[in-house]
Protein backbone atom coordinates (compact mmCIF):
# COMPACT_ATOMS: atom_id res chain seq x y z
CA UNK A 1 0.00 0.00 0.00
CA UNK A 2 1.14 3.73 -0.61
CA UNK A 3 -0.52 6.64 0.49
CA UNK A 4 -1.53 9.89 -1.89
CA UNK A 5 -1.34 13.47 0.41
CA UNK A 6 -4.26 15.71 -0.80
CA UNK A 7 -4.57 19.57 -0.40
CA UNK A 8 -1.53 19.81 2.33
CA UNK A 9 -1.86 23.74 1.96
CA UNK A 10 -5.53 23.21 3.80
CA UNK A 11 -5.56 20.44 5.60
CA UNK A 12 -3.40 16.68 6.16
CA UNK A 13 -6.04 14.99 4.52
CA UNK A 14 -5.02 10.93 3.03
CA UNK A 15 -6.16 8.53 0.33
CA UNK A 16 -5.21 5.53 0.59
CA UNK A 17 -4.79 3.26 -2.63
CA UNK A 18 -4.40 -0.39 -2.35
CA UNK A 19 -2.21 -1.94 -4.70
CA UNK A 20 -3.45 -5.10 -4.76
CA UNK A 21 -7.52 -3.86 -5.19
CA UNK A 22 -6.95 -0.74 -6.68
CA UNK A 23 -9.34 0.40 -4.17
CA UNK A 24 -9.42 3.84 -2.78
CA UNK A 25 -10.00 4.74 0.90
CA UNK A 26 -10.59 8.38 2.02
CA UNK A 27 -11.58 10.45 4.76
CA UNK A 28 -12.48 13.83 2.67
CA UNK A 29 -14.40 14.15 -0.24
CA UNK A 30 -13.36 12.72 -4.00
CA UNK A 31 -14.05 15.52 -6.41
CA UNK A 32 -14.33 14.04 -10.39
CA UNK A 33 -14.37 17.17 -12.42
CA UNK A 34 -15.45 16.52 -15.47
CA UNK A 35 -15.04 12.89 -15.84
CA UNK A 36 -16.98 9.70 -15.26
CA UNK A 37 -17.29 6.98 -12.64
CA UNK A 38 -17.31 3.53 -14.88
CA UNK A 39 -16.66 0.25 -14.17
CA UNK A 40 -16.32 -1.52 -18.17
CA UNK A 41 -15.92 -4.97 -16.20
CA UNK A 42 -19.32 -4.88 -14.39
CA UNK A 43 -21.62 -3.37 -12.32
CA UNK A 44 -20.51 0.31 -10.13
CA UNK A 45 -21.79 -0.02 -6.47
CA UNK A 46 -22.23 2.80 -4.06
CA UNK A 47 -22.51 1.66 -0.26
CA UNK A 48 -22.61 3.69 3.29
CA UNK A 49 -21.77 2.79 6.30
CA UNK A 50 -24.00 1.40 9.03
CA UNK A 51 -27.42 3.07 8.54
CA UNK A 52 -25.46 6.28 6.53
CA UNK A 53 -27.47 8.06 3.81
CA UNK A 54 -26.30 8.38 0.31
CA UNK A 55 -26.62 11.66 -1.27
CA UNK A 56 -26.77 12.77 -5.17
CA UNK A 57 -26.60 16.57 -4.95
CA UNK A 58 -26.44 18.28 -8.74
CA UNK A 59 -25.35 21.47 -8.46
CA UNK A 60 -27.65 24.27 -8.59
CA UNK A 61 -30.60 23.61 -11.58
CA UNK A 62 -28.71 20.66 -12.33
CA UNK A 63 -30.77 17.08 -12.46
CA UNK A 64 -30.12 13.44 -11.80
CA UNK A 65 -30.41 11.50 -14.97
CA UNK A 66 -30.67 7.89 -14.45
CA UNK A 67 -30.11 6.48 -18.11
CA UNK A 68 -31.38 3.10 -17.62
CA UNK A 69 -34.32 0.76 -19.39
CA UNK A 70 -35.13 -0.26 -15.74
CA UNK A 71 -34.83 1.28 -12.32
CA UNK A 72 -34.80 -1.01 -9.56
CA UNK A 73 -36.04 0.41 -5.88
CA UNK A 74 -35.80 -0.80 -2.30
CA UNK A 75 -34.49 -3.99 -0.85
CA UNK A 76 -35.15 -7.57 -2.81
CA UNK A 77 -38.60 -8.47 -1.64
CA UNK A 78 -39.14 -5.45 0.71
CA UNK A 79 -41.24 -2.70 0.24
CA UNK A 80 -40.12 0.46 -1.34
CA UNK A 81 -41.16 3.94 -0.73
CA UNK A 82 -40.18 6.83 -3.40
CA UNK A 83 -41.33 10.45 -1.57
CA UNK A 84 -40.34 13.93 -1.64
CA UNK A 85 -37.36 15.35 0.99
CA UNK A 86 -40.15 17.66 2.62
CA UNK A 87 -43.51 18.86 2.56
CA UNK A 88 -43.69 19.21 -1.38
CA UNK A 89 -45.77 17.45 -4.12
CA UNK A 90 -43.87 14.41 -5.87
CA UNK A 91 -44.68 14.48 -10.29
CA UNK A 92 -43.80 11.87 -12.28
CA UNK A 93 -43.86 12.74 -15.87
CA UNK A 94 -43.62 11.70 -19.55
CA UNK A 95 -40.45 13.63 -20.42
CA UNK A 96 -41.22 12.85 -24.38
CA UNK A 97 -44.58 15.25 -24.22
CA UNK A 98 -45.78 13.03 -26.70
CA UNK A 99 -48.46 10.25 -26.45
CA UNK A 100 -47.06 7.78 -24.97
CA UNK A 101 -48.18 6.77 -21.14
CA UNK A 102 -47.05 6.65 -17.60
CA UNK A 103 -47.58 2.71 -16.56
CA UNK A 104 -47.71 1.89 -12.58
CA UNK A 105 -47.82 -1.70 -12.93
CA UNK A 106 -47.85 -3.54 -9.39
CA UNK A 107 -47.20 -6.72 -10.38
CA UNK A 108 -49.53 -9.34 -9.19
CA UNK A 109 -47.98 -11.75 -6.24
CA UNK A 110 -49.72 -15.26 -5.07
CA UNK A 111 -52.89 -14.01 -3.69
CA UNK A 112 -55.95 -12.25 -4.87
CA UNK A 113 -54.75 -9.57 -2.55
CA UNK A 114 -51.85 -8.67 -4.42
CA UNK A 115 -51.33 -6.96 -7.42
CA UNK A 116 -53.00 -3.39 -6.19
CA UNK A 117 -52.97 0.56 -6.42
CA UNK A 118 -53.25 2.01 -3.71
CA UNK A 119 -53.27 5.81 -3.09
CA UNK A 120 -53.11 7.64 -0.20
CA UNK A 121 -52.02 7.37 3.84
CA UNK A 122 -53.03 4.71 5.46
CA UNK A 123 -56.81 5.79 6.91
CA UNK A 124 -56.42 8.81 5.24
CA UNK A 125 -58.98 9.70 2.49
CA UNK A 126 -57.04 10.10 -0.79
CA UNK A 127 -57.96 12.11 -3.71
CA UNK A 128 -57.36 10.81 -7.50
CA UNK A 129 -57.46 14.10 -9.73
CA UNK A 130 -56.43 15.99 -13.25
CA UNK A 131 -54.24 18.54 -13.45
CA UNK A 132 -56.66 20.95 -14.40
CA UNK A 133 -59.96 21.54 -16.09
CA UNK A 134 -59.41 17.96 -17.99
CA UNK A 135 -62.28 15.23 -17.27
CA UNK A 136 -61.30 12.27 -15.09
CA UNK A 137 -62.22 8.52 -17.38
CA UNK A 138 -61.94 5.55 -15.32
CA UNK A 139 -61.11 2.62 -18.23
CA UNK A 140 -60.35 -0.69 -18.71
CA UNK A 141 -57.41 -2.13 -21.05
CA UNK A 142 -59.88 -2.98 -23.84
CA UNK A 143 -59.85 0.83 -24.34
CA UNK A 144 -62.23 2.09 -26.42
CA UNK A 145 -64.30 -0.54 -26.86
CA UNK A 146 -64.75 -0.84 -23.06
CA UNK A 147 -67.02 0.58 -20.45
CA UNK A 148 -65.75 4.14 -18.72
CA UNK A 149 -66.91 6.49 -15.92
CA UNK A 150 -66.30 10.25 -16.71
CA UNK A 151 -66.41 12.69 -13.96
CA UNK A 152 -66.60 15.61 -15.81
CA UNK A 153 -65.02 18.43 -14.41
CA UNK A 154 -66.28 21.84 -13.77
CA UNK A 155 -69.03 22.98 -11.19
CA UNK A 156 -72.97 20.75 -11.46
CA UNK A 157 -70.42 18.53 -13.50
CA UNK A 158 -72.00 15.19 -14.43
CA UNK A 159 -71.02 11.45 -14.02
CA UNK A 160 -71.12 9.46 -16.72
CA UNK A 161 -71.54 5.32 -16.56
CA UNK A 162 -71.15 4.42 -20.12
CA UNK A 163 -71.07 0.55 -20.60
CA UNK A 164 -69.70 -1.09 -24.59
CA UNK A 165 -72.25 -2.67 -26.89
CA UNK A 166 -75.12 -4.63 -25.10
CA UNK A 167 -73.27 -4.04 -21.27
CA UNK A 168 -75.77 -3.60 -18.27
CA UNK A 169 -74.73 -1.64 -14.93
CA UNK A 170 -75.36 -4.16 -12.44
CA UNK A 171 -75.56 -2.62 -8.84
CA UNK A 172 -75.20 -5.18 -6.11
CA UNK A 173 -75.83 -3.42 -3.31
CA UNK A 174 -78.78 -0.67 -1.72
CA UNK A 175 -78.57 2.60 -3.30
CA UNK A 176 -79.55 5.52 -2.03
CA UNK A 177 -81.00 7.83 -4.39
CA UNK A 178 -81.93 11.57 -4.05
CA UNK A 179 -83.84 11.96 -7.64
CA UNK A 180 -84.11 9.61 -10.70
CA UNK A 181 -84.71 10.14 -14.22
CA UNK A 182 -85.39 7.09 -16.07
CA UNK A 183 -86.29 8.49 -20.22
CA UNK A 184 -89.86 10.46 -19.72
CA UNK A 185 -90.17 8.99 -15.47
CA UNK A 186 -88.54 10.78 -13.29
CA UNK A 187 -89.04 9.83 -8.97
CA UNK A 188 -88.25 11.77 -6.65
CA UNK A 189 -89.52 12.12 -2.92
CA UNK A 190 -93.12 10.41 -3.15
CA UNK A 191 -93.90 11.66 -6.79
CA UNK A 192 -93.55 9.33 -10.12
CA UNK A 193 -93.91 12.27 -12.87
CA UNK A 194 -94.10 12.42 -16.43
CA UNK A 195 -91.66 14.36 -17.88
CA UNK A 196 -92.65 14.80 -21.29
CA UNK A 197 -95.47 17.18 -23.00
CA UNK A 198 -98.80 15.22 -21.71
CA UNK A 199 -96.77 12.03 -21.19
CA UNK A 200 -98.62 8.88 -19.95
CA UNK A 201 -97.75 6.57 -16.94
CA UNK A 202 -97.71 3.01 -17.85
CA UNK A 203 -97.64 0.34 -15.09
CA UNK A 204 -97.72 -2.61 -16.90
CA UNK A 205 -97.17 -5.92 -15.35
CA UNK A 206 -95.88 -9.08 -17.00
CA UNK A 207 -97.94 -11.53 -19.12
CA UNK A 208 -100.91 -12.41 -16.38
CA UNK A 209 -99.19 -10.80 -13.55
CA UNK A 210 -101.49 -8.19 -11.82
CA UNK A 211 -101.55 -4.27 -10.18
CA UNK A 212 -101.79 -4.37 -6.39
CA UNK A 213 -102.62 -0.91 -4.39
CA UNK A 214 -102.04 -1.93 -0.71
CA UNK A 215 -103.68 0.90 0.79
CA UNK A 216 -106.75 1.40 2.50
CA UNK A 217 -108.19 4.83 0.28
CA UNK A 218 -107.18 5.29 -3.77
CA UNK A 219 -107.62 8.97 -4.85
CA UNK A 220 -108.55 9.04 -8.68
CA UNK A 221 -108.30 12.20 -10.24
CA UNK A 222 -106.52 15.97 -10.63
CA UNK A 223 -107.96 17.94 -7.07
CA UNK A 224 -111.74 19.16 -7.62
CA UNK A 225 -111.45 17.48 -10.94
CA UNK A 226 -114.11 15.33 -12.49
CA UNK A 227 -112.12 11.58 -12.43
CA UNK A 228 -113.34 8.47 -15.09
CA UNK A 229 -112.33 4.98 -14.70
CA UNK A 230 -112.43 3.16 -17.72
CA UNK A 231 -111.55 -0.16 -19.23
CA UNK A 232 -108.82 -0.30 -21.98
CA UNK A 233 -111.03 -1.00 -24.94
CA UNK A 234 -114.82 -2.55 -25.03
CA UNK A 235 -114.82 -4.87 -21.92
CA UNK A 236 -116.95 -4.21 -18.62
CA UNK A 237 -115.65 -2.46 -15.25
CA UNK A 238 -116.27 -4.76 -12.08
CA UNK A 239 -116.04 -3.55 -9.02
CA UNK A 240 -115.65 -6.79 -6.85
CA UNK A 241 -114.91 -7.38 -2.87
CA UNK A 242 -113.12 -9.75 -0.73
CA UNK A 243 -110.21 -11.05 -3.81
CA UNK A 244 -113.14 -12.04 -6.02
CA UNK A 245 -111.78 -11.89 -9.88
Amino acid sequence: KFKVKFGLAVGDTSATIDAATGNIVTLGDIDVQGGNITNTLGPVDITSGVAGNITIQPNTTGDIILASDTVYVGDSGVAAAITTNGNASLTIANGSGGSNNIIIDPTSGTTVNDGNLILGQVNTAAVLTTNGTGNLDIRTGSWPTSANITLADGVNGNITVDTDGSGQVIINAKTDIDELQVDNININNNDIISTNTDGNINIVPNGTGDVYLSTDVVYVGDANATAFISTNGTGNLVLNTNANV
